[in-house]
């Protein structure tokens, strides 16, 4: 049976593990909206399609495009 530092060990590794994978899966979503933005999907579309709300739709459209236009 592990000791209980090895035991916080493990679980705080899982933990990072965990919170990685969803920052990529969170980038990977953003980027998708990005992507059908750009296509000309309309707002008022994501959102009756993701459920998610329009302001956060503008916070993640917003986000894109200050972040191209930082790099610019």
């Amino acid at each position: 049976m592990p000791s209980p530092i090895d035991r916080v060990a493990n679980a705080k590794s899982a933990y990072e593990q965990a919170e990685s994978a969803l920052a990529s899966a969170r980038d990977d979503y953003y980027q998708s909206i990005d992507a059908a933005v750009n296509a000309g999907v309309s707002k008022m579309e994501l959102h009756r399609r993701t459920g998610l709300s329009r302001a956060m739709l503008y916070r993640i459209i917003n986000r894109s495009d200050q972040s191209s236009q930082g790099d610019a």
